[in-house]
Protein backbone atom coordinates (compact mmCIF):
# COMPACT_ATOMS: atom_id res chain seq x y z
CA UNK A 1 0.00 0.00 0.00
CA UNK A 2 2.76 2.37 0.68
CA UNK A 3 4.54 2.16 -2.72
CA UNK A 4 1.33 2.48 -4.67
CA UNK A 5 0.64 5.47 -2.01
CA UNK A 6 4.19 6.83 -3.19
CA UNK A 7 2.54 6.83 -6.62
CA UNK A 8 4.70 3.71 -7.61
CA UNK A 9 2.12 0.75 -9.01
CA UNK A 10 4.46 -1.41 -10.69
CA UNK A 11 6.31 -1.88 -7.17
CA UNK A 12 3.52 -2.19 -5.15
CA UNK A 13 1.97 -5.29 -8.12
CA UNK A 14 5.39 -6.97 -7.79
CA UNK A 15 5.31 -7.06 -3.73
CA UNK A 16 1.34 -8.21 -3.92
CA UNK A 17 2.78 -11.28 -6.35
CA UNK A 18 5.79 -11.69 -4.05
CA UNK A 19 3.48 -12.27 -1.15
CA UNK A 20 1.16 -14.05 -3.13
CA UNK A 21 3.89 -16.15 -4.34
CA UNK A 22 5.18 -17.29 -0.82
CA UNK A 23 2.09 -18.77 -0.09
CA UNK A 24 0.57 -20.47 -3.32
CA UNK A 25 1.58 -23.72 -2.17
CA UNK A 26 -1.33 -24.42 -0.37
CA UNK A 27 0.31 -21.83 3.10
CA UNK A 28 -2.55 -20.15 4.31
CA UNK A 29 0.17 -17.17 4.49
CA UNK A 30 1.91 -17.54 8.45
CA UNK A 31 4.99 -17.79 6.31
CA UNK A 32 4.85 -14.20 5.19
CA UNK A 33 2.32 -12.03 5.79
CA UNK A 34 -0.39 -13.96 8.11
CA UNK A 35 -1.86 -10.57 9.63
CA UNK A 36 -5.02 -9.37 8.87
CA UNK A 37 -3.01 -5.76 7.65
CA UNK A 38 -0.81 -8.02 5.19
CA UNK A 39 -3.84 -9.95 3.45
CA UNK A 40 -5.61 -6.71 3.54
CA UNK A 41 -2.94 -4.98 2.00
CA UNK A 42 -3.02 -7.90 -0.89
CA UNK A 43 -6.69 -7.14 -1.59
CA UNK A 44 -6.51 -3.16 -1.48
CA UNK A 45 -3.68 -3.34 -3.27
CA UNK A 46 -5.38 -5.37 -6.00
CA UNK A 47 -8.57 -3.12 -5.35
CA UNK A 48 -7.30 0.26 -6.23
CA UNK A 49 -5.06 -1.23 -9.17
CA UNK A 50 -8.40 -2.99 -10.30
CA UNK A 51 -6.43 -5.84 -11.11
CA UNK A 52 -8.42 -9.20 -9.30
CA UNK A 53 -6.06 -11.31 -11.46
CA UNK A 54 -6.28 -14.38 -13.47
CA UNK A 55 -8.73 -16.99 -11.61
CA UNK A 56 -6.58 -20.20 -10.46
CA UNK A 57 -7.28 -23.38 -8.78
CA UNK A 58 -8.17 -23.17 -5.44
CA UNK A 59 -9.50 -26.91 -4.09
CA UNK A 60 -11.92 -27.57 -6.00
CA UNK A 61 -12.95 -23.89 -7.10
CA UNK A 62 -11.10 -21.38 -9.16
CA UNK A 63 -11.19 -18.20 -7.66
CA UNK A 64 -9.44 -14.71 -8.34
CA UNK A 65 -6.18 -13.98 -6.01
CA UNK A 66 -8.49 -10.98 -4.84
CA UNK A 67 -10.64 -13.81 -3.58
CA UNK A 68 -8.19 -15.78 -1.97
CA UNK A 69 -7.05 -12.76 -0.30
CA UNK A 70 -10.11 -11.56 0.83
CA UNK A 71 -11.18 -15.25 1.65
CA UNK A 72 -8.36 -15.08 4.32
CA UNK A 73 -9.25 -12.13 5.59
CA UNK A 74 -12.56 -13.46 6.10
CA UNK A 75 -11.01 -16.87 7.90
CA UNK A 76 -8.81 -14.33 9.85
CA UNK A 77 -12.41 -12.92 11.23
CA UNK A 78 -13.36 -16.54 12.77
CA UNK A 79 -10.71 -16.26 15.24
CA UNK A 80 -10.04 -11.98 15.17
CA UNK A 81 -13.52 -10.61 15.07
CA UNK A 82 -11.46 -6.91 14.90
CA UNK A 83 -10.94 -8.32 11.45
CA UNK A 84 -14.22 -7.61 10.45
CA UNK A 85 -14.09 -4.34 9.38
CA UNK A 86 -11.42 -5.03 6.82
CA UNK A 87 -13.50 -7.36 5.19
CA UNK A 88 -16.52 -5.10 5.07
CA UNK A 89 -14.10 -2.27 3.79
CA UNK A 90 -12.51 -4.48 1.19
CA UNK A 91 -15.71 -5.98 -0.16
CA UNK A 92 -17.31 -3.04 -0.10
CA UNK A 93 -14.23 -1.45 -2.31
CA UNK A 94 -14.72 -4.46 -4.31
CA UNK A 95 -18.51 -3.54 -4.82
CA UNK A 96 -17.72 -0.35 -5.88
CA UNK A 97 -14.90 -1.86 -8.75
CA UNK A 98 -18.01 -3.66 -10.19
CA UNK A 99 -20.27 -0.89 -10.21
CA UNK A 100 -22.78 -2.00 -7.33
CA UNK A 101 -22.83 1.34 -5.71
CA UNK A 102 -25.53 0.35 -3.13
CA UNK A 103 -23.69 -2.83 -1.96
CA UNK A 104 -20.60 -0.96 -1.47
CA UNK A 105 -22.76 1.70 0.91
CA UNK A 106 -23.92 -1.06 2.70
CA UNK A 107 -20.31 -3.05 3.26
CA UNK A 108 -18.88 0.47 4.10
CA UNK A 109 -21.76 1.27 6.65
CA UNK A 110 -20.97 -2.41 7.74
CA UNK A 111 -17.50 -1.76 7.93
CA UNK A 112 -17.84 1.82 10.06
CA UNK A 113 -20.05 -0.45 12.40
CA UNK A 114 -17.70 -2.75 12.95
CA UNK A 115 -14.67 -0.87 13.69
CA UNK A 116 -16.44 1.19 16.15
CA UNK A 117 -17.50 -1.76 17.97
CA UNK A 118 -13.92 -2.90 17.80
CA UNK A 119 -12.28 -0.05 18.93
CA UNK A 120 -10.55 0.36 15.27
CA UNK A 121 -9.55 4.40 15.11
CA UNK A 122 -7.62 3.46 11.37
CA UNK A 123 -10.35 1.02 9.94
CA UNK A 124 -13.06 3.90 11.75
CA UNK A 125 -11.13 6.66 9.72
CA UNK A 126 -10.60 4.57 6.07
CA UNK A 127 -14.63 3.37 6.39
CA UNK A 128 -15.69 6.67 7.15
CA UNK A 129 -13.59 8.31 4.22
CA UNK A 130 -15.27 5.58 2.16
CA UNK A 131 -18.31 6.07 3.09
CA UNK A 132 -17.63 9.78 2.35
CA UNK A 133 -17.09 8.87 -1.21
CA UNK A 134 -20.53 7.67 -2.08
CA UNK A 135 -22.10 10.34 -0.46
CA UNK A 136 -23.15 13.89 -1.29
CA UNK A 137 -22.58 17.20 0.59
CA UNK A 138 -23.14 18.05 3.19
CA UNK A 139 -23.22 14.43 4.72
CA UNK A 140 -19.63 13.98 2.55
CA UNK A 141 -17.70 16.67 4.22
CA UNK A 142 -19.49 15.74 7.43
CA UNK A 143 -18.33 12.30 7.30
CA UNK A 144 -14.65 13.33 5.82
CA UNK A 145 -14.47 15.89 9.02
CA UNK A 146 -15.49 12.87 11.24
CA UNK A 147 -12.31 10.56 9.40
CA UNK A 148 -9.99 13.17 9.35
CA UNK A 149 -11.01 14.09 13.47
CA UNK A 150 -10.71 9.91 14.15
CA UNK A 151 -7.06 9.84 12.60
CA UNK A 152 -6.26 13.59 14.16
CA UNK A 153 -6.75 12.26 17.90
CA UNK A 154 -5.06 8.76 17.56
CA UNK A 155 -1.72 10.25 15.49
CA UNK A 156 -2.62 9.04 12.59
CA UNK A 157 -1.48 10.15 8.82
CA UNK A 158 -5.26 10.81 7.19
CA UNK A 159 -6.05 8.30 4.61
CA UNK A 160 -8.57 10.33 2.91
CA UNK A 161 -8.41 10.11 -0.42
CA UNK A 162 -10.87 7.82 -1.24
CA UNK A 163 -13.79 10.17 -0.21
CA UNK A 164 -12.19 13.31 -1.51
CA UNK A 165 -14.67 13.19 -4.55
CA UNK A 166 -18.14 11.81 -4.84
CA UNK A 167 -17.31 8.29 -6.76
CA UNK A 168 -20.96 7.50 -7.39
CA UNK A 169 -24.11 8.97 -6.37
CA UNK A 170 -27.15 5.98 -5.67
Amino acid sequence: ETRLALGDPEAAMEAVLKAESLTSGGDDGTAFYSSIFGHSAVGSVRLALDEPGAPVRVGRRRRTPLQVALGRVAKIKRTAPGAGAWLALLRGLDEHRRGNMGGARTKFEAAVERAEAAGQPYELGRSLAALAGLSADPDRRELLDRAGGVFELHGMVPNLDFGKTPLSLD
